[in-house]
């Protein structure tokens, strides 16, 4: 029993199962497309809503937001929606100075989709702006740094607005076409006495938390996927096969539960790469179908070695 007991468990902690994990599906996704300027963006997508900090619900008072880039800018139109604007708070009057403590608007950027190095950029109604970064040879975060980048800003009876020019070299970063980085844009609220944070990708640990920015895509959904896809192939291949052994070899009690399990699987995968293969991937399914791209190796895995269980146990009996 002790050798049987060894053998399973070298089979279950053999395998990396936290690789794919690594990089967790993002549920919050934006395609932007090309534009020629920052004034052409009403024709881009608006994304909204925004969710309390904190929390899984919709801000009280919402924040849309579209999103356009050239070769040399990214571009962001920012609509802050406010029935007491009026009451809006804007005391800092200089670059540099403490803009997160007014009605303001933080844009962090993580180029690459690191999930560790970002630059973060906010601006007020008024368009007093300070900016930062953190890179991966940097333990804490740096308002020190100063990047050149523009905001213009409006205020309306019924919100305030703002579009930020963004360039790449600010950066230090150039977009390929379906290229993916790391993004998140948050709101900081007094306007009404009251304050209300949110942010466009839920935000529960805080907003300087680059694992919980959405994605950013330029151009195309599918070379990432794809991407993603030959990965989880490669990682899931020594199981899959395994598993076919198996259900092949032998006979045990469970054979329809198990036979089940891996035939929906493979329903699943052979679903997604048709939809890949026929380039039918929408943006509202670039979360579930990268989310279950990360998590099939580990299911595959976990079919395998309840089969090995099965088998080593005296369950299994050779056909």
């Amino acid at each position: 029993m002790n050798i049987k007991f060894i053998i399973l468990t070298g089979v279950y902690f053999g395998v990396c199962i936290g690789q794919l994990s690594c990089a967790p599906a993002r549920e919050s996704v934006y395609l932007t497309k090309k534009t020629p300027s920052a004034e052409s963006l009403p024709e881009a997508p608006i994304s909204t809503p925004f969710f309390i900090f904190r929390k899984n619900e919709p801000a009280v008072v919402q924040t849309s937001f579209q999103i356009g880039y050239d070769n040399k800018n990214l571009y962001l139109a920012i609509q802050c929606y406010e029935p007491h604007i009026d009451g809006l708070k804007a005391l800092c009057r200089e670059h540099d100075g403490p803009v997160w403590q007014d009605d303001c608007i933080e844009i962090f950027i993580d180029p690459g989709l690191t999930g560790e190095s970002y630059f973060q950029f906010i601006f007020n109604s008024i368009g007093m702006r300070q900016e930062g970064r953190k890179t991966a040879a940097e333990e804490r975060f740096s308002v020190q740094w100063n990047g050149d980048w523009e905001v213009a800003t409006a205020i309306f009876s019924d919100r305030w607005t703002g579009t930020a020019t963004i360039p790449f070299s600010t950066l230090g970063a150039y977009p390929q076409k379906g290229g993916i980085w790391g993004m998140n844009i948050c709101r900081e609220r007094y306007s009404g006495n009251t304050m209300e944070l949110s942010s466009w990708s839920k935000a529960t640990s805080g907003f300087h938390t680059p694992r919980e920015f959405g994605i950013l895509v330029f151009e195309d959904l599918l070379p990432s996927l794809k991407e993603t896809l030959a990965y989880s192939e490669k990682k899931m291949r020594k199981w899959r096969e395994m598993v076919k052994k198996d259900l092949r070899l032998y006979k045990h009690s469970a054979q329809n539960s198990y036979s089940e399990r891996f035939n929906q699987m493979e329903k699943e995968l052979q679903s997604i790469q048709k939809q890949l293969r026929n380039n039918s991937v929408t943006v509202e399914q670039f979360y579930p179908v990268n989310k279950r791209l990360i998590s099939l190796p580990s299911d595959y895995e976990n079919l395998a070695i309840d089969l090995e269980m099965e088998r080593l146990i005296g369950g299994m009996k050779n056909d």
